[in-house]
Formats: C-alpha cells, structure tokens, sequence
C-alpha cells in the first residue's frame, strides 16, 4: 500500500481515479450505482414535500405497497453494482483473478446484498420498536422524557454507526478471505472495538464527506430549478453533470471503504488473501493501523 495514509480523502479520490481510468468495468458499475441513485431520488423526492398530516401514522403498512416495493428493487440492484465495485477493485488490488470470474462476482454480490438486507432490518427495527414502547405514557415518567429521548436517540446512533463499521469489515472478510459468517462476524467485532476511535474517526469522515456532497447536489438542483427559467440551461446537461458526480462518489465510497478493511487488517499487494489476526496479534496491535 502507498505510504500516505489511505484515509485521507484526496488520496482516496486519486485511487478512485486511477482504478476509473485503468479499469472501464469499474466505471460501467459506478455509472449503474448512479443511474439507480438518481431513479431512488426522484421518487422519493415528492414524499419529502409532504405534510406532516398526510404522512400514515404508521409506515410500516406503506412499505408492502407497489411503489415502496420498486423502490427496495432498487435499492437492492444498486447494492449490487456496488458490490462490483469492490470485487473489481479488490482483485486488481490483490492481482486475484478468481475475484473477477462472473460466478464468483455473482456470488459476492449475493453476500453483499444480503449483508446490506440484514442492516437495513436493524435500521428499521430498531426506530420501530422504540417508537412502540411506552416509555413516555405515564406522568411520573413525563418530566423525564427529553432526556431520555436524548439517551435513545444517542444510543440509536451508535447502534447504527456500529452496525455500519462492523458490516463493512465482515463483508471485506467473506468476499475476500474463506472465513464463513460466523468466524466473519466475530473477527469484525474484535477490530471494531480494538481500533473504536480509528473506526469512529473514519465514519464520521464518510458520513461528513456525504453530506457536504448531498448540499452541492441539492444547491446544483435549486440552481436550475429557479435559474434555468430564465437561462438557456439544458436539463439534460444537469442531469449528465449529476450523474457523473454520482458516479464519481459511488467509486470514491466503495474505494475508501476498501482502504479501510484493508488498513485495519494491514494487508498489502503482498499479500493474496486477508486472513484473520490472531487474538495475540490483535492484542499487540496498535491502537492507530498502519
């Protein structure tokens, strides 16, 4: 691995750059990500409009209808060029060619979509059942809701962000070690909390890095919507600059995310396969991977 740290953002982006251009079927799968990303945002996009009462009291009924169920297709195909992405990325980095054979993208892509199933069940299960448990009914309890409204929503954080992290490191070791899901989940754990502030640091990056580029979007598509009255802008070169930025992020993301895995189990091009630490190893790692 380069010598520069693979966390910081520029040098990711010019890894990003460097796989695009010297591998076209990385650049086929981040556009897919993008066309999809852009299909998911326009239509959810009338939902944000809506009042608070026309929202149904209870979501959950609404996920099972026609629309709710094309929007989790997409979803799911976008987690899958996705997954391509790493996969691709993954067997130039290691020079594995067995990572590139289309049963074992097809296998890969499988876990990856499943793995992300499986989170996104937490993600709702979990607002869910705290929107349904009776925490604040009684008045002697009352007085002590907005904090522990504050304590909940703290605590749902770090379940998610947890969550996030450790997924990401069982799903580097199930594409690309012979770990199973159990030996998997165990291992991802045990780096998460040996190297919990790297990890915290990391997805605070992501999460920021995100959000910047979600207000540059959103400025992009107010610029046309009130400027593009009054300006000969195509919306067809709007739409074509957002989906290369899209595309671009998509790349950058699962990049980094591979630079992650890749850093906190110290792995190189010298080696092929990410086998696990041993608990003697990990125990006399350093707190900061290198």
């Amino acid at each position: 691995m380069p010598s520069s740290s693979p966390f910081r953002i520029p040098t990711i982006a010019h890894h990003s750059w460097r796989a695009t251009y010297m591998n076209p079927g990385l650049l086929a799968s981040g556009l897919a990500v993008a066309i999809l990303t852009l299909l998911t945002k326009s239509i959810l996009f009338p939902a944000f409009g809506m009042s608070p009462e026309k929202l149904p009291t209870d979501p959950f009924p609404a996920l099972l209808s026609p629309a709710s169920l094309f929007i989790l297709l997409v979803l799911l195909l976008r987690a899958f060029a996705s997954s391509q992405i790493f996969l691709l990325q993954a067997g130039d980095f290691f020079r594995r060619p067995d990572l590139l054979a289309p049963r074992a993208r097809l296998t890969g892509g499988f876990l990856y979509v499943a793995a992300d199933i499986l989170l996104g069940s937490v993600f709702l299960g979990i607002p869910y059942f705290l929107l349904n448990v009776p925490l604040f009914g009684s008045e002697t309890t009352r007085a002590l809701s907005p904090l522990a409204i504050s304590i909940l929503l703290g605590a749902l954080f770090f379940a998610i962000f947890s969550a996030t992290i450790i997924k990401r490191l069982a799903v580097g070791y199930l594409l690309l070690s012979p770990l199973h899901l159990r030996s998997s989940l165990i291992l991802s754990v045990r780096l998460f909390l040996r190297y919990r502030y790297f990890s915290m640091l990391t997805f605070l990056s992501v999460l920021f890095f995100a959000f910047l580029f979600t207000i540059l979007e959103n400025l992009v598509m107010l610029q046309y919507a009130f400027i593009g009255q009054h300006l000969a802008i195509s919306g067809v070169f709007v739409y074509a600059v957002l989906l290369l930025a899209n595309t671009l992020v998509s790349i950058l993301t699962e990049v980094f995310w591979l630079n992650f895995f890749l850093a906190l189990t110290n792995k190189s091009r010298k080696v092929v396969r990410p086998t696990p630490l041993l608990q003697k190893e990990l125990g006399e790692a350093p707190l900061t991977p290198s």
